[in-house]
């Protein structure tokens, strides 16, 4: 008999933990690593769009081959297991040249972005899957990403060539061993996917979550490449970034332990609108505001633009698919994520470079106003339960 302790639902909150420790060292300190190896502008977005860029094939292949033969860890296993040899070939590459090739920065990187979103994704999926509230088993992410990003400030230093990937390579590898333990298949039976995908794609309602997810990422991707970048140019050590991430974190944390109670006071799709509404005017304040100390003062606003646009966002989604493949409307969904990240990141980085880290944040906030718009629409259906079918119009 398996003690609570070790459990499904807690065995995928030690993976959530793992996987965005691995994430709060690259998302604050991967541009400062990139700038620090010389790679800054087009070459700095041609690394980093490489995530977003192999996050619109990788997802929706794994989410249909989920359904289709009923799979969840196997898939994820072997997605764990090549995301961690991409940043261990990283981490090789950094402490083996002085220079590092671009090249090969380039391909260990495209092993780590290809690998790395259906690993997220299928953990999504077990995570919507499972009885247990989604906001109290994602929340543990967010409290890895926290640690992470207290003690990265501190105890590492972001410009040094092989720390930061030798100690990313080293959480993935535990991730990979963690998910060993979940459950290697479905707990329903495979499901026709590619009828499942084009009945969501049909759907007037999923293909404007669709949009919308687009037009916040867009957005979103300029808060992930170059909010670092900017209090690092209104002055802030590495620690005091580090801190800021963590300090978001720590209000995300608080807020997705409410989610549940907040989505049925309020409906997802009103909280969706709301959060991207927000979004919008903290994009408007940290590009107004030049001072690296009010900022910061700022920073728990993250908990209603990302951590409340995130629940919600899923809410949204978990009612659209329905009865449906949720690996294949998961790995749709994954999809309009990154393209959305990785037309803002192609979008932010030459900008960046010409104009400032702060001044794009101007743009970041004309795009996640408009999503703000297009999610009105998804308000309506706030009271509706999750139906069999998607709405077709």
């Amino acid at each position: 008999m398996k003690t609570p302790w070790l459990g499904e639902g807690n065995r995928l909150r030690l993976y959530y933990f793992l996987v965005f420790s691995a994430f709060g060292l690259y998302l604050p300190f991967f541009p400062t690593w990139l700038e620090a190896r010389g790679y800054t502008g087009v070459l700095m977005s041609a690394v980093v769009a490489l995530t977003p860029i192999a996050s619109l094939f990788s997802p929706p292949l794994t989410g249909l081959l989920a359904d289709h033969l009923g799979l969840r860890g196997k898939l994820m296993s072997i997605a764990c297991a090549l995301t961690a040899c991409g940043i261990s070939a990283m981490a090789f590459i950094a402490g083996v040249y002085e220079v590092i090739p671009f090249i090969a920065l380039l391909l260990s990187q495209a092993v780590f972005a290809l690998f790395r979103a259906p690993a997220m994704s299928l953990a999504e999926v077990l995570a919507l899957e499972h009885p247990s509230d989604y906001g109290g088993i994602r929340l543990f992410g967010s409290i890895g990403f926290l640690c992470a990003a207290f003690c990265s400030g501190r105890w590492l230093d972001p410009t040094e060539a092989f720390a930061l990937p030798a100690v990313m390579a080293g959480l993935l590898w535990l991730v990979f061993i963690v998910s060993l333990s979940l459950p290697r298949l479905s707990k329903t039976a495979p499901r026709p996917a590619l009828k499942d995908a084009a009945r969501l794609l049909k759907a007037g309602s999923f293909r404007r979550l669709a949009l919308t997810v687009v037009l916040t990422f867009i957005g979103f991707s300029c808060y992930h490449l170059c909010f670092s970048l900017r209090l690092t140019e209104l002055g802030a050590s590495a620690n005091e970034v580090g801190s800021a991430w963590g300090i978001a974190t720590i209000a995300e944390v608080f807020l997705m332990a409410r989610s549940k109670q907040l989505i049925s006071a309020f409906g997802a799709g009103r909280l969706l609108t709301f959060s991207l509404a927000f979004g919008a005017a903290r994009w408007l304040l940290i590009a107004a505001i030049d001072n690296k100390d009010v900022l910061l003062l700022l920073q728990p606003l993250h908990a209603i633009s990302f951590g409340l646009m995130w629940v919600s966002a899923m809410a949204v989604l978990k009612r659209e698919i329905g009865t449906l493949g949720m690996g294949t409307g998961q790995g749709l969904y994954m999809t309009a994520m990154s393209i959305g990240s990785a037309l803002g990141i192609w979008l932010w980085g030459p900008l960046m470079q010409s104009i400032g880290a702060g001044h794009v944040f101007w743009g970041a906030a004309i795009f996640q106003a408009a999503g703000a718009v297009f999610a009105l629409g998804l308000i309506s259906h706030d009271r509706e339960l999750a139906s069999p079918e998607p709405r077709v119009v």
